[in-house]
């Protein structure tokens, strides 16, 4: 955060901040009109130094130019004393990043700032510093502590999507310094399944995962395929967008919506980043966690999604109607990987039911006889995994009809 403002910023542009401060929609503090003028500058022609200050931050980034616009705003967020504390947002462009301004119709970089660290503070924790600042620069999109850089965005999807992304990692890496060198996932991955839902609350719609259910499923179903704990730099090169950052955020998805339920993951995740907030955490530490915090053994997940090379195929084998109130549904585990198993069975007299058998059901076989309460009714049709959540390699085989 600036300390000096008063020796290098304008009246004028004090006033703005002090009115962006306490904005929730961003004003302008340096215009399309200022730029380039006299106006802009403080009284005298000597050097100017800018003076910042930060706490608790693994490293530093700044940014400077004559041709930046600047607009800003504030967030308001719930600090760990449960009292509310602001948060500038700011932006930084050239006139020629037109969807940046905040008089973009479908938001502006400064909007979707505030979002991002409103949303993360309320899910994960507290926001911990006093500003955020977004620099439209030369690089794609790059993280600091307070600062992220994006390159040029020529639409506000694309823009919405690097800048919450960027954001993001505030919280991983920036907060729980995972060693991104080595354990890549640990840092991208985790950034990819808090933006799912980030992404899903701004445009208010549900979370989508296809592109990494289907890249997942790719991967898995390759020939030489590689875990997700494989080193960055001797990973596939095409392969590690899909293994470190999408495979990895899916994985989390699914143990959040599927295999703990949102408030068991919650309360667990959050004890993971209160524990390791600017700690360094390895693999290990974070699978701990998340145990000791949820009370279950996840040991098959974590084998099976993240440190062996594995693949899912669950089978409706064939259905037994017995007389009376009874059936038999014969499933086969045909992959490496285990799951719980949803099932959707519908009756010959159109009602319908959904259940999920546990994991444990894998523990000694690969081949499970679950026995159905009827009520005498009969078996239309078994479908394993109706809502196609699951990155199951063959789908072919999920269905029983009679």
């Amino acid at each position: 955060m600036h300390t000096n403002e008063s020796e290098v910023l304008t009246q004028t542009q004090r006033d703005r901040l002090a009115q962006a401060d306490a904005s929730d929609e961003p004003v302008w503090i340096v215009t399309k009109d200022e730029i380039g003028s006299d106006a802009i500058r403080p009284i005298g022609d000597g050097p100017l130094t800018w003076e910042f200050e930060i706490e608790n931050a693994r490293t530093f980034a700044w940014a400077a130019s004559d041709a930046f616009m600047w607009d800003a705003c504030r967030a308001t967020i719930t600090d760990e004393n449960g009292m509310e504390r602001d948060v500038r947002c700011q932006s930084f462009f050239p006139v020629e990043a037109k969807v940046w301004g905040n008089d973009h119709e479908d938001g502006g970089s400064t909007r979707y700032i505030k979002h991002s660290i409103e949303y993360y503070s309320e899910w994960l924790s507290p926001y911990p510093y006093p500003v955020m600042s977004n620099i439209n620069g030369p690089e794609g999109g790059m993280e600091y502590p307070g600062i992220i850089f994006c390159g040029a965005r020529t639409n506000p999807e694309g823009l919405f999507g690097v800048t919450d992304h960027e954001i993001g990692h505030i919280w991983f890496p920036m907060i729980v310094n995972s060693d991104e060198r080595r354990f890549m996932w640990q840092d991208e991955g985790f950034n990819t399944f808090i933006n799912i839902y980030s992404k899903a609350a701004w445009y208010g719609k549900r979370p989508d995962i296809k592109r990494h259910m289907e890249q997942t499923t790719e991967i898995c179903s390759a020939i030489h395929q590689q875990p997700i704990v494989t080193a960055p730099d001797r990973a596939w090169p095409r392969w590690v967008g899909r293994l470190m950052y999408r495979k990895t955020g899916y994985g989390l998805y699914l143990l959040r919506e599927f295999i703990l339920g949102r408030e068991r993951f919650d309360d667990a995740f959050a004890q993971y980043i209160e524990w390791w907030s600017f700690k360094h955490p390895q693999p290990s530490d974070f699978f701990r966690t998340i145990e000791d915090a949820a009370g279950t053994d996840l040991s098959w997940f974590w084998r099976g999604w993240f440190l062996e090379p594995t693949s899912l195929d669950l089978a409706v084998v064939k259905v037994a109607q017995e007389e009376g109130d009874t059936a038999i549904v014969v499933l086969d585990s045909l992959g490496d990987m285990v799951m719980p198993v949803p099932m959707q069975i519908i009756y010959t007299d159109g009602t319908a039911e959904s259940r999920t058998l546990p994991v444990e059901i894998w523990h000694t076989s690969t081949r499970w006889n679950a026995g159905i309460q009827t009520g005498g009714r009969k078996i239309d049709s078994v479908t394993i995994d109706p809502d196609e959540m699951l990155p199951d390699t063959n789908r072919k085989n999920n269905r029983w009809e009679r």
